[in-house]
């Protein structure tokens, strides 16, 4: 089988510090590049939001 990219999610990774949200199925569903910090409002939503599902 096939997996396509997520399109929001695609494309080059352009710093090494670059973030990726993966689900329980292994799926990446959020990216965050390296100019988020990891305690930011945007990720620690993203993170719980995921939890609730």
């Amino acid at each position: 089988m096939t997996q396509r990219a997520n399109p929001a999610v695609a494309g080059d990774i352009k710093w090494n510090l670059t973030r990726f949200l993966v689900d329980r199925n292994g799926q990446v569903v959020e990216r965050f590049e390296a100019t988020v910090k990891p305690d930011s409002p945007e990720i620690v939503g993203a993170v719980e939001k995921l939890l609730k599902q």
